[in-house]
């Protein structure tokens, strides 16, 4: 199992480790789960930008499969 270090001050580690037990989990599961939940929602935005790209060149209504096969190329 990798480990990744990050540099923070004793205050913000403490915020972080004090969160993660009020919320009943590991401070490497909050942290973990916070920085998957950032890089989905940033693809997601990605997605949703070239989409909207798309329909304002062609604004013709797609299926819902044409869309997944956009999308998975």
């Amino acid at each position: 199992m990798a480990v990744i270090q990050a540099r923070l001050s004793d205050d913000e580690a403490k915020f972080i480790r004090d969160y993660a037990q009020a919320s009943g989990v590991s401070t490497s599961m909050l942290i973990r789960d916070a920085v998957f939940e950032k890089i989905e929602d940033s693809l997601d935005l990605a997605l949703y930008t070239k989409a909207m790209k798309q329909h304002e060149t062609d604004p013709d209504p797609v299926s819902f499969d044409m869309m997944m096969e956009l999308i998975n190329g």
